[in-house]
């Protein structure tokens, strides 16, 4: 399953303040639902019978839940799948930041075979 992203940046204070309020249900189907999105770097497609089984939990909780991210901002309904905008902010700042390593790297190798 790897996609060149080992790991991700998660800042505690966001999560803490953003998950407030939520109940361990709520917090648990949501941080599995961005970790699969961060990891097909896509939406994923509203196919609540797999969904619900990822998050171990009936087909109508999970819709319950969804329907509470949504209404809180924390889900978007984009292209037929569900999606979180910071997950994808954080993919776009992933991929600049392996560009500029990537570039960095082969001018350090350009300069080696030069020298």
């Amino acid at each position: 399953m790897s996609n060149g992203m080992p790991w991700i940046r998660f800042h505690l204070y966001d999560w803490i303040s953003g998950t407030d309020g939520m109940t361990l249900e709520q917090r648990g189907a949501y941080m599995t639902l961005l970790v699969r999105m961060y990891d097909k770097k896509a939406p994923i497609k509203t196919d609540f019978q797999t969904l619900a089984r990822a998050c171990n939990c009936s087909q109508k909780k999970f819709a319950t839940i969804v329907e509470y991210l949504m209404r809180n901002d924390k889900l978007i309904e984009i292209d037929g799948g569900l999606w979180n905008t910071r997950v994808e902010e954080e993919l776009n700042n992933f991929s600049e930041e392996l560009d500029n390593f990537t570039s960095n790297n082969n001018e350090e190798k350009e300069v080696k075979y030069v020298n």
